[in-house]
């Protein structure tokens, strides 16, 4: 064991100077001045070589940001084609759009396989089948239309709870709940037919157009004059001059079909049943060899009424259509007759004659027809020798002929 020393025993280390440690035994040697240059003219060579010149380092940053520039521009025009991309062509269904209260209300409903339905966003476009007659369009607990056309309807849903139907020709009968949508709106030609809750029917033809109110309220605007109509009241335009136009009554609706209804007018007005009349036999809600009957009917009542000119008018109209050969012929036969009864010696008469013997030059009529020819043809002095129907024995034995031929006046000198 080593023995133990106290403070006074303790030797005096060297290094110690006092209470402090004396380092200057460790310090490195000093640099002269001439070493400290060549030191730091070493260090600054090596620091211009490793650092970029100023020019340099300026063209680096105009570059970057050059290319950063290039390249925002790239992505925000890319991205700007992609939205009108978007919008253009990839609309989303209407499945998949936001349901408004007008879109939610618009469940349509569409009777058997009548129709031919085409939807686009907020534009239904309907066409009845072909064959088919008449076909139903509805939003339950809303509207319901029943339309008879062989032209393609529109039907457009505008904002704010707004129905419009284009018409381009035919009939459109429509009931619509009151309260169940802000306006409700059928479109013909320039005229608009609204209404907020009501029944009523748009029917059109080729130079007219009716409007009939059953129930509620109308209002159609015609050429910047709005004409309200109430129930049972119709509205009666010509399209050739829509300032043209009067009102008339409607029957109840249970003699609201067009034959019933025809029945009633004729005990009402000849006037009003010559109009109606005319005008269905246009209307498709019928065929038309029905239509064609009940006019008849019409013509037999203006007859005995002596509205000739109307009856007249009524079967030339009938002899126009397109179709029923036997009613054509009747019609234009029984046209000519009262013409020759309504005035003595017409011109007129004298052209129906001539269009029944062209169209129906072996017809029943035609043996009566060239007689009512030839006394025509007679009293405005034609000679009995120039006319080559008096070949015919029927003809040239009746009794007003054989008069004409008889006296010296209306034969030829050989």
């Amino acid at each position: 064991m080593l023995p133990k020393t106290t403070s006074k025993q303790r030797t005096a280390d060297p290094m110690e100077v006092g209470n402090d440690i004396d380092l200057s035994h460790f310090a490195p040697t000093p640099y002269t001045p001439a070493e400290e240059e060549v030191i730091l003219a070493r260090v600054g060579k090596q620091l211009k070589e490793s650092l970029p010149s100023l020019k340099e380092v300026e063209k680096r940053v105009t570059s970057l940001v050059q290319v950063s520039v290039v390249r925002w521009a790239v992505v925000f025009s890319i991205a700007i084609a992609c939205m009108i991309t978007g919008i253009l062509f990839l609309q989303p269904p209407d499945s998949l759009l936001p349901k408004t209260k007008t879109q939610a209300m618009h469940h349509l409903s569409f009777q058997g396989t009548q129709l031919v339905v085409k939807k686009q966003r907020r534009v239904i476009s309907v066409r009845l089948k072909k064959g088919i007659r008449s076909g139903v369009i509805s939003s339950p607990g809303h509207w319901r239309s029943r339309i008879y056309s062989s032209a393609p309807l529109s039907l457009l849903f505008v904002p704010r709870q707004q129905v419009q139907w284009h018409l381009k020709q035919g009939e459109i009968h429509t009931s619509v709940v009151p309260s169940s949508v802000k306006l409700f709106t059928v479109v013909f030609r320039k005229i608009k037919v609204s209404v907020r809750g009501t029944v009523f029917s748009v029917i059109t033809g080729k130079h007219w157009m009716r409007v009939e109110v059953w129930r509620g309220k109308v209002d159609v605007s015609n050429e910047g004059k709005l004409i309200s109509l109430t129930a049972r009241q119709g509205l009666r335009i010509q399209l050739s001059s829509p300032s043209q136009y009067h009102h008339y009554s409607l029957p109840t609706p249970s003699l609201k079909e067009p034959i019933k209804r025809l029945s009633w007018l004729m005990r009402k007005a000849s006037k009003e049943s010559f109009d109606y009349a005319s005008d269905m036999l246009e209307m498709v809600r019928y065929p038309l060899r029905k239509r064609t009957r009940s006019v008849l009917e019409v013509t037999d009542f203006l007859r005995q009424q002596k509205h000739y000119l109307m009856a007249q008018q009524l079967l030339e109209r009938i002899a126009d259509l397109p179709t029923f050969t036997q009613e054509r012929e009747s019609a234009l036969f029984e046209a000519g007759q009262l013409c020759y009864d309504r005035v003595p010696i017409p011109k007129d008469c004298q052209a129906l004659l001539h269009r029944y013997l062209q169209r129906y030059p072996k017809g029943v009529y035609r043996n009566i027809v060239r007689l009512l020819y030839v006394r025509d043809e007679l009293r405005q002095g034609k000679s009995c020798d120039s006319l080559r129907a008096l070949q015919n024995p029927s003809i040239r034995n009746d009794p007003v002929v054989r008069q004409f031929c008889d006296s010296k006046k209306n034969r030829t000198r050989p």
